[in-house]
């Protein structure tokens, strides 16, 4: 076996909804830091059932993988 690695991180973030535009199926988030940023919203939500004020959390999650191969 070759020598490898594997890196993951996992970030959460929390966020109001500060808008919710139900024919462009987007949302306007403000994060805990002050910044704002307007999203896609997923087809599978149902963004009749959401509100402005809302809090959502947001789970990111990245990786590397590394491996050394003989030439």
């Amino acid at each position: 076996a070759m020598p490898g690695a594997i890196v993951a991180e996992t970030i959460r973030m929390t966020a109001t909804v500060t808008a919710i535009d139900v024919e462009a199926r987007s949302a306007t988030l403000q994060f805990e830091d002050g910044s704002t940023k307007t999203v896609s919203v997923r087809p599978d939500i149902d963004l009749g059932q959401r509100k402005v004020g809302e809090k959502v959390v947001f789970e990111m999650s990245q990786m590397v993988a590394l491996s050394v191969e003989k030439k």
